[in-house]
């Protein structure tokens, strides 16, 4: 099983299930469809905790994320698997991770956090997606 920390901003949206996917960069081993993936807040931590019960991986994509100088157009494209994300898509892609919710845009807000934690330029990695518990599933 892996697991995966989040900052705390996000653990809100993972516990209500609006945030149902991670993009993270590329490393040895990320969940695989089909196996449980583990979502903590505080890892390595005294305050480490477990966030939800261990959701079903569901798919494991290739993305590219493109960030521009400019505050306000920070997303230049997302690629998943080689194929554009735009418009509509796009902005369903930031509320499913986590950017939904808030004041302003999802698009908008998405860009600030990438431009802000990884810079300006070409950001390649993955993007884990998990679903809901089932009924009768722990939630």
């Amino acid at each position: 099983m892996v697991a995966y920390n989040y900052k705390q901003s996000f653990w809100p949206k993972i516990r209500n299930y609006a945030k149902l996917q991670t993009v993270r960069a590329h490393r040895k081993r990320h969940a695989r469809p089909g196996e449980r993936i583990q979502q903590y807040g505080g890892m390595r931590t005294k305050a480490c905790v477990k966030l939800i019960p261990d959701p079903l991986c569901i798919g494991v994509d290739e993305i590219s994320i493109w960030i521009g100088g400019d505050e306000y157009k920070a997303v230049e494209g997302v690629e998943i698997n080689g194929f554009a994300v735009t418009g509509k898509q796009l902005r369903q892609f930031a509320i499913a991770d986590g950017f939904g919710g808030y004041r302003g845009d999802p698009l908008m807000i998405f860009g600030r956090f990438w431009s802000m934690t990884h810079g300006v330029g070409r950001f390649d990695g993955v993007v884990i997606r998990w679903r809901e518990p089932l009924p009768g599933e722990p939630r």
